[in-house]
């Protein structure tokens, strides 16, 4: 995503992704220093604007989905651009029986 919206499909640019593991959180970070984001659009996004009928083959497009998604199965989302990064920040809180908890 990075490549495709901040850098506009220009290849070789960079692209920071920091992953953190501690006390039961999973941090994720994908940085870049490309075109910004508004940062309003993230509070505009619901999880509930994925709206899926099988009969209906337009409502299973492939793109277009990602900070949805993010939205939908992080526990917290932010966004942010300091000293030139764009920085888009997901945490998922682990519990026990957590499917992608570590064992």
């Amino acid at each position: 995503n990075s490549i495709e919206h901040a850098y506009r499909n220009q290849s070789g640019q960079p692209i920071m992704i920091e992953w953190i593991e501690h006390d039961g959180h999973l941090q994720l970070a994908v940085c870049d220093k490309g075109l910004s984001m508004d940062s309003g659009r993230l509070e505009l996004i619901h999880p509930t604007m994925i709206e899926i009928d099988p009969s209906n083959p337009a409502t299973l497009k492939a793109r277009g989905r990602g900070l949805i998604l993010i939205k939908t199965f992080m526990d917290e989302v932010a966004y942010h651009t300091q000293d030139g990064w764009n920085r888009l920040e997901m945490q998922l809180d682990w519990h026990d029986g957590h499917p992608m908890a570590p064992t």
